[in-house]
């Protein structure tokens, strides 16, 4: 190959380094932000009593700890691309542990978060009854235990099958090829496309009742906010995991990746981009929680200007 060959071949791949470069600058901006503000949101509803008034506050704790998690995972990613580290094989489990356990629990937050939202509008008389603080406690921790045990479980399968521990480059490698194939992507599209119907449910039964009904109580009227908030984050959520999936699936499909060098390039900068779309709503749901519902934003204002003296009052009617 001559010269000018050599140089031309070189050009597209400066390009995509360059490109990657900041989308990696981006997406480290963006998980740092995530990394600040969840626990700021987890403290404000801690000290203040938020967490235990009712069960969807506790789904969306459970929410802002998947978001952290995932958010924490990606900062050390982003490092060693942009160092060019290598041999970083500690590093990059465990921060693909921590973002497929976020990621998994992040999925069954939005379901979770469904189904309660889905009897305050479907069943609102019988919502107290059914959608108890202790039972979303029974489910969370049934959930957490299996988003924890998964990873761990794939984790050792993966380490057994490469004789040991190589330095990942993106966190689904932590997944064996097959269990990523035919069972974990097939079931991440299908829960995706459970959740968009569900929540599609919860949108209609919502504007038709708001149509028909007027709220007469407090409890109502924050009721139906809540409703609006969270469906917000989800759509938000699911729109953002469309990209990685895609992704994902072009890999295993196709061969795209580290052993495809002719689109290897490509491949990892598609990757970076839907990386990043998947870390920016974990740091905007939180705008969103303070934007639309007061309890959160008196408690994160009270938590700034170190105000610990009293706790929110939520309506009576929402205490379970």
């Amino acid at each position: 190959m001559s010269t000018a060959e050599e140089t031309t071949a070189e050009m597209p791949q400066e390009a995509n380094g360059r490109a990657q470069l900041i989308i990696a600058s981006a997406t480290l901006v963006f998980s740092s932000c995530t990394v600040v503000v969840n626990p700021l949101t987890l403290l404000a509803m801690g000290m203040h009593g938020l967490i235990r008034k009712n069960s969807i506050n506790m789904h969306i704790a459970s929410l802002c700890l998947s978001d952290f998690l995932m958010g924490l995972s990606a900062i050390p990613f982003m490092l060693l691309r942009l160092t060019q580290a290598n041999h970083q094989e500690v590093i990059t489990w465990t921060a693909s542990f921590l973002f497929t356990t976020g990621s998994i629990m992040s999925s069954a937050n939005a379901f979770l978060i469904g189904i309660d939202r889905a009897c305050a509008t479907l069943a609102a008389h019988s919502y107290k009854s059914l959608m108890t603080t202790r039972r979303a406690a029974v489910d969370l921790l049934a959930v957490w235990s299996l988003a924890i045990a998964i990873p761990a479980a794939c984790g050792f399968a993966t380490a057994q099958l490469n004789s040991g521990f190589e330095t990942l480059t993106y966190p689904h490698e932590l997944l064996p090829a097959k269990f990523l194939s035919y069972i974990g992507t097939p079931m991440t599209i299908v829960n995706t496309l459970i959740i968009a119907i569900l929540y599609t449910v919860i949108v209609v039964a919502f504007y038709k009742s708001s149509r028909k009904i007027h709220p007469s109580s407090t409890f109502e009227i924050r009721n139906r906010r809540i409703t609006r908030t969270v469906t917000m984050v989800i759509v938000m959520l699911l729109l953002s995991n469309i990209p990685v999936i895609v992704v994902i699936i072009m890999q295993t499909s196709f061969g795209l990746g580290s052993s495809n060098a002719e689109y290897f390039y490509s491949y990892r900068m598609l990757y970076d981009i839907a990386f990043l779309l998947v870390i920016i709503p974990t740091s905007c749901n939180n705008c969103i929680y303070v934007w639309q519902l007061q309890d959160f934003k008196k408690a994160l204002i009270k938590l700034m200007f170190c105000r610990h003296n009293s706790t929110i009052h939520v309506a009576n009617a929402c205490v379970q």
